[in-house]
């Protein structure tokens, strides 16, 4: 089917060559027939040749819009793998980071952890409607897995925003009271911005250093099982595979 694919139109040619070279003879070699009779004589035979060829042309189109269905499967499962490995990439960045500042008890960590920034826009990039067509492919589990990564990814990105912001107001309001450079106790801080401010600042930097180290986990698992999914049901095609995953 894919070598009639590749060649459809030289086949269509060659059946329109093999007819006029039949009409052609035919008339070459009547000695009393005119024009319209030889054709005529010949309307059997070219009425069949073209079901033929009307046969191949469905045929074409119908093998295309299949070939172009899974170059659109493939190209979102691509998509979907070169976004998981952007995911894994950066948390592990976060994670070296953040590494600098965990040195401290777990009581000193929403304190001494300073703001780090987060990119955003790496979050909500998955398209589960698109990558529907998993479902119906050797492992449909796959689908669910990739949305409960990305749904970890986006409450990590979030509570990870949401820490910043209470740290940055934590060490604006302790700077502007006591200066920069100073250490205060829990019940100070307390008294600055009020128990409901530190309590938030507190679960929120426990999300976060809970949150990362289990997507830097499960990425990477999501990442192999579907370019596992994609190798196996699409051998023909190139299926994005990277080390970083």
């Amino acid at each position: 089917m894919r070598v009639l694919n590749q060649y459809i139109k030289e086949v269509l040619w060659f059946i329109l060559g093999v007819y006029f070279a039949c009409v052609i003879f035919a008339y070459a070699t009547s000695e009393s027939k005119d024009l319209v009779s030889v054709l005529n004589s010949l309307g059997g035979f070219i009425s069949g040749g073209g079901a033929i060829a009307a046969i191949l042309t469905l045929i074409h189109l119908v093998y295309d819009k299949i070939n172009s269905k899974i170059n659109e499967e493939v190209s979102y499962g691509n998509y979907i793998l070169l976004t998981l490995e952007r995911q894994i990439t950066f948390l592990k960045m976060q994670s070296e980071t953040l590494s600098q500042f965990d040195r401290g008890s777990e009581k000193e960590l929403p304190y001494t952890i300073p703001v780090i920034s987060f990119d955003q826009s790496l979050s909500h990039q998955i398209n589960l409607e698109k990558g529907i067509f998993l479902l119906s492919g050797s492992k449909p589990e796959v689908l669910a897995q990739v949305d409960a990564v990305q749904r970890n990814f986006a409450n990590l990105s979030e509570r990870w925003q949401q820490r910043n912001e209470l740290w940055y107001e934590y060490h604006h309001s302790i700077s502007s009271a006591y200066g920069t450079d100073v250490v205060i106790s829990r019940n100070d801080a307390i008294s600055i911005l009020g128990e409901t401010k530190i309590l938030a600042l507190e679960q929120a930097t426990e999300d976060v250093l809970s949150l990362l180290p289990n997507s830097i986990r499960d990425l990477p698992k999501v990442h192999k099982n579907l370019a596992q999914l994609m190798i196996t049901d699409y051998p023909r095609c190139r299926v994005l595979v990277l080390n970083s995953a």
